[in-house]
C-alpha cells in the first residue's frame, strides 16, 4: 500500500507508529493517510488526531 515510513505499529485504543529519524510533513501526512485508509473503519471510527510524541 506504500506506507514505508514506519518502523513498528502498536494498538490499544489508539495506534502508535514508530519512526526511525526525523518525522517530516510527508512522513506526517504518511501517517494520516494510513490512518483514514488502513488502520481506522470508516464506517464506526473517526481519526481524530495524528500527533508527533518524542520518546
Amino acid at each position: 500500500m506504500g506506507f514505508t515510513a514506519f518502523s513498528a505499529v502498536r494498538q490499544g485504543k489508539r495506534f502508535e507508529l514508530t519512526v526511525d529519524g526525523e518525522v517530516t510533513e510527508e512522513i506526517l501526512a504518511q501517517a494520516r493517510n494510513a490512518a483514514e485508509t488502513l488502520l481506522s473503519n470508516p464506517v464506526i471510527e473517526d481519526v481524530v488526531n495524528v500527533e508527533v510524541v518524542e520518546a
